[in-house]
């Protein structure tokens, strides 16, 4: 099953190509004749599996630092200092913490 290629998909597969073995199709890749090749695939997959592990990663980080998210102008609301608003403030869980320190703390592969 072949997937959906970008010309950036193209270029780099193109790019190794001409470095590794001066392929004398690299024309044709460039100009997306060769969409369906093994090498262009493969950046194709490359590109897609990693885009989708950097957007699990940021709806990760979004969904643990949630329930702090109405504290982000925390300047205006320690300024204001309510004690409606300090309530709310002291309502986290420690769930919510460990939620968001570990989600803030996972490394990254390779990083």
């Amino acid at each position: 099953m072949t997937v959906g290629v970008t010309q950036e998909d193209r270029e780099i597969a193109a790019d190794v190509l001409v470095h590794v073995d001066n392929d004398p199709f690299v024309g044709n890749i460039r100009e997306g004749w060769e969409d369906e090749s093994y090498i262009v695939q493969a950046f194709a997959r490359h590109r897609i599996a990693s885009t989708r592990a950097a957007a699990e990663r940021i709806a990760e980080l979004e969904g643990a630092l949630e329930p702090f998210a109405k504290y982000r102008g925390s300047d205006e609301y320690i300024r204001s200092a309510s004690d409606d608003g300090l309530c709310q403030a002291v309502s986290f869980t420690a769930g919510d913490y460990r939620r968001a320190r570990a989600a803030l703390q996972r490394k990254e592969p390779g990083a």
